[in-house]
């Protein structure tokens, strides 16, 4: 087996190496101080999409300067900061939404102990590509919910005698903050959806697009959280469209662009203005685009962005 691709570089030979493969450097100094700080893996994933052939990775195509490709990583980390600012304020809002809706249908804070409130499905996954299926029920919830409180027993204080969600309730309202994004998503996918009707009806969606578009800010939270790339990623958990309705006036068709930072940005962007209709969220994500734009390395079609993206109900609304 070829190992030769394994053997650790200096910094200057790291730049050689990328120099026969056709990269240009403005600074080669500058560069390696770049490489020293953020390293050769991680910057890498900027330039592999360049490559000829990635397998190979013989040569890049048309010369791509080490500078854009590094103005491409800063963009990129910006880009990240944003969203995860944003999902924080997508989580804090639906937990409390979600937690007040269902503590008031009966006055019960701790309503998750009740197998009335959820529906039960079965969801499909593959282990080493193999099909497995699970029951997804009551007890699938206060499953979940228990070895999520494990996990983060040491460092809650309000979890220091938990033992489990039968024997050590914990008010909803503190449950929903201790909870990760995820496994809180997943509970609220599960909840019977007349009992969360106060919360879609908020938001305008149905509660499949609600809930399927939640799961989407979960997966851009968890990528940002791990600094993974952002701008031109193929996302695997990709939006529903929206349909127009009596109650609804747009629509919003992400056939051509759903697994695209586009449709990831119009999701954003369209619960953000039901949370607060002057945050000024896009307008700073769209600046930060048009800073770096000029960049002959990104496009508004490498991000997914229609023809027509300025009319697209989600962000001129």
């Amino acid at each position: 087996m070829d190992t030769s691709h394994l053997i650790p570089l200096s910094f200057h030979d790291q730049i050689e190496l990328l120099k026969s493969r056709r990269m240009l450097f403005d600074n080669e100094e500058r560069a390696e101080k770049y490489l020293a700080y953020i390293g050769y893996h991680r910057l890498s994933v900027y330039w592999n999409n360049f490559y000829h052939d990635v397998s190979s990775r013989d040569y890049f195509v048309s010369s791509p300067k080490f500078e854009d490709v590094l103005d491409l990583y800063i963009f990129d980390r910006k880009l990240r900061v944003l969203f995860f600012e944003a999902s924080e304020r997508i989580e804090v809002c639906l937990k409390v939404l979600v937690s007040d809706a269902l503590c008031m249908q009966k006055s019960d804070s701790f309503w998750y102990k009740d197998p009335e409130y959820f529906n039960s499905r079965i969801d499909k996954y593959y282990v080493n590509e193999e099909p497995n299926k699970e029951l997804c029920d009551h007890e699938w919830v206060l499953k979940k919910i228990n070895e999520s409180l494990s996990k983060i027993k040491k460092n809650e204080n309000t979890l220091k005698k938990f033992v489990d969600i039968q024997q050590t309730p914990i008010p909803s309202w503190e449950l929903v903050n201790i909870l990760t994004f995820g496994c809180f998503s997943n509970i609220m996918s599960l909840v019977k959806g007349d009992k969360l009707q106060p919360v879609y009806a908020r938001f305008g969606l149905p509660k499949k697009i609600l809930d399927n578009w939640l799961e989407c800010v979960v997966s851009v939270r968890n990528i940002c959280a791990h600094y993974g790339l952002l701008y031109r990623r193929s996302f695997s958990m990709a939006p529903m469209s929206l349909s127009r309705s009596k109650n609804r006036k747009i629509s919003m068709d992400f056939e051509n662009c759903k697994k695209t930072l586009f449709a990831q940005l119009s999701v954003f962007n369209y619960l953000l203005m039901k949370i607060s209709p002057t945050s000024s969220w896009t307008k700073r994500v769209l600046s930060l685009i048009e800073e770096h734009i000029n960049n002959p390395l990104l496009s508004y079609r490498i991000m997914g962005f229609p023809e027509n993206w300025e009319g697209f109900p989600s962000i001129d609304e």
